[in-house]
């Protein structure tokens, strides 16, 4: 099934001329390589229970994604194009751009340039798949950054820096119109000693360093005036010999107009350590024990006013077990987090804290 689909959607796409034919007068002999895969994520999620948290124990498809991407040389460079999409609930799309690639610069650099729906360049934790982590889930910092975005991102590698700049139209994912006609601005600078691909996945199987820092500013019209907002942040991620770690703080400042709301901040970090257990035969590098510790505040001017606020500030102890029969492309994981209430009183000085521990048992099944 997976290999008819993929001819017609070759068949499919080598029908569309190229510019490399327009200039020969000819279709290209070769025609792009497209393949088709995805990864599925079911999941066991068991949650104390707590008047303030709603959800319900049990299983469920935490992720169900598909992903298409095609490539092809066009003399001196190579385009393509990258799709994903998530199917569970409902169909949503996520990742959607042409890009073009190429090489020859300075000091053996390469250069790319994405233009579409992409992941502004912001956040370690937000640029990792969720398919490739060595936690069931990110942490919760991820979500505080813009993520995907319509518009456009260049990246140059030249030796150990890489540089990745976007400017977007900041309204968020799948919004095809700039309604407010203001932009969003991302940078994302990267220094890497060694292991410079190895930085894309967490785990310790490929020895590498990596320290970058990002910012982006945007303006978000929101009625009565405009969210003037800054974020920025920094992280490092290394692995030696089986032991990873990493590290991420982000920062993001909402300014907004007077007498219409308070200016707050949104921060969170996270500090992470893992260990590919030295065990022989079958359990060769596939058992690993992690660790993370983070804390997140989303809004530290107005206070809660029930447990289980979305804006509770919180602090989690997450432990994990995973082990890999196939790196990322086929694990099965356990992680289970407790979770403090750092604001622990409402405005009128009421208890806020609950119960709210988190088991996650996860199958990672990638399929490319």
């Amino acid at each position: 099934m997976r290999a008819r689909a993929t001819a017609l959607i070759a068949a499919s796409l080598a029908s569309v001329p190229t510019l490399a034919a327009a200039d020969a007068g000819a279709d290209d002999p070769e025609g792009p390589n497209v393949t088709v895969g995805g990864y599925l994520q079911p999941q066991l999620r068991i949650r104390q229970d707590s008047d303030a948290d709603n959800d319900t124990d049990g299983f469920r498809f935490r992720r169900a994604r598909v992903l298409v991407s095609a490539t092809q040389a066009i003399e001196s460079i190579d385009v393509g194009a990258e799709l994903e999409g998530e199917t569970t609930p409902e169909f949503q799309l996520l990742d959607a751009y042409v890009w073009a690639r190429g090489k020859g610069l300075p000091l053996g650099g390469r250069w790319q340039v994405d233009l579409g729906q992409v992941k502004a360049p912001f956040s370690r934790q937000t640029l990792l798949s969720e398919s490739r982590l060595q936690f069931v889930e990110r942490a919760e910092l991820g979500s505080l950054g813009p993520d995907r975005q319509v518009g456009a991102r260049a990246s140059v590698t030249a030796n150990l820096v890489g540089l990745s700049v976007g400017v977007f139209n900041g309204e968020g994912r799948n919004q095809v119109q700039n309604i407010d006609e203001n932009f969003l601005y991302a940078a994302r600078l990267e220094l890497r000693p060694f292991g410079r691909d190895a930085a894309f996945a967490e785990g310790g199987w490929e020895d590498h360093l990596t320290v970058a820092g990002n910012v982006f500013k945007n303006k978000l019209d929101i009625g009565d005036g405009v969210d003037d907002i800054l974020g920025f942040g920094g992280d490092v991620s290394a692995a030696w010999h089986g032991v990873s770690v990493s590290a991420e703080y982000v920062q993001i400042e909402h300014e907004l107009p007077e007498m219409i709301q308070t200016d707050y901040t949104s921060k969170g970090w996270a500090g992470q350590v893992g260990y590919l257990l030295p065990l022989g035969g079958f359990f060769s590098e596939k058992l690993e024990v992690a660790g993370r510790v983070e804390e997140i505040d989303r809004n530290d001017a107005v206070p809660v006013d029930a447990p289980g606020d979305p804006d509770q500030s919180l602090r989690l102890f997450t432990g994990n077990l995973s082990f890999y029969q196939a790196r990322h492309g086929l694990k099965v994981q356990a992680s289970y987090a407790h979770i403090v209430e750092v604001e622990e009183e409402d405005a009128a000085g009421g208890d806020i804290r609950h119960p709210n521990d988190l088991f996650l048992l996860q199958v990672t099944y990638r399929l490319e």
